[in-house]
């Protein structure tokens, strides 16, 4: 589907509740696919190991797991690939969905493309 040998991920987006609805999450966002841009075009790659200097990402991946991050994925333009229920996922004996709140529903599997 997606042909291409290096991408950036961007993990864990979350805030602390002190911090929540700040646009944090919206800037991170935007910064990664910024930066990603950038060492895309070959900038800043001084900052980066040799051995993956020689390396382009073509694009930005991000699992969203909260009906919050899935928010800001969808402002920020980021492109579902996959979601999954929680209803789908089980540990020990108990599913996702009965462990968490109502209002994540689902994760999704999302790509911002260059």
């Amino acid at each position: 589907m997606f042909n291409m040998s290096c991408f950036c991920e961007l993990m864990f987006l979350a805030t602390l509740p002190s911090h929540e609805r700040l646009g944090l999450a919206r800037s991170l966002s935007q910064f990664t696919i910024q930066l990603t841009k950038e060492l895309a075009e070959g900038r800043g790659l001084e900052d980066i190991d040799e051995k993956l200097r020689s390396k382009r990402p073509a694009a930005v991946t991000a699992l969203w797991t909260s009906s919050f991050s899935q928010k800001v994925g969808k402002a920020t333009g980021f492109k579902v690939i996959n979601t999954v229920s929680y209803s789908e996922f089980m540990y020990n004996g108990k599913r996702f969905n009965e462990r968490i709140s109502p209002i994540h529903q689902s994760c999704e599997h999302v790509i911002y493309n260059f």
